[in-house]
């Protein structure tokens, strides 16, 4: 049985204002908090880097709640405040603006996407790359960033973990999937 753990209404407003509505709990944020102080003190990767099982980044398993701890994208690790599936795959889209066409792009793009400025219905303007994408679930925004990545060549390196959760893949367990291109 896990541990229940009190804490001030002031820590739990400090932690909440880190939070991302709708998509972090408070483990999450934790989670993030730890990592960023890991590396703070030269343990880039924290303790999901020594323990991450590789994974088939091409066959991934279901990544339904996940939680991305660190990305390592063409060599530069992403801010932690910015390990989240939908925020690597629209780096990666910007990237692969760099080589590839508008319209090639827009058809590798196997999410919601168009040409254009578009900031509703969960659109992000991706002004460098000139399309908009809408937010999508783990699952698909991991694939469409895999199709971009390899398309183009893209070194990454992705930890996570799945939360502990009965309705996820792996409870508890450490992924890592590696994109690495001869």
């Amino acid at each position: 049985m896990l541990p229940n753990i009190d804490i001030s209404e002031s820590l739990f407003a400090r932690v909440q204002s880190f939070a991302i509505p709708l998509v972090d709990t408070f483990e999450t944020v934790m989670h993030k908090a730890l990592d960023a102080l890991q590396a703070q003190n030269g343990n880039p990767g924290g303790a999901t880097s020594n323990s991450a099982r590789t994974l088939n980044p091409a066959a991934a398993p279901n990544l339904s709640f996940t939680t991305v701890h660190s990305i390592l994208l063409n060599g530069k690790r992403m801010p932690p405040a910015e390990t989240y599936w939908n925020n690597l795959l629209r780096a990666v889209i910007i990237k692969a603006n760099e080589t590839l066409s508008t319209e090639e792009l827009t058809e590798l793009v196997i999410c919601n996407n168009v040409v254009g400025k578009k900031e509703d219905n969960g659109y992000n303007y991706l002004k460098e790359a000139g399309i908009s994408v809408q937010a999508t679930e783990a699952n698909k925004a991991w694939k469409a960033t895999y199709l971009v990545a390899k398309a183009i060549k893209l070194p990454l390196e992705v930890d996570f973990s799945w939360q502990e959760n009965p309705k996820a893949a792996m409870p508890s367990q450490h992924g890592k999937f590696v994109l690495a291109w001869d």
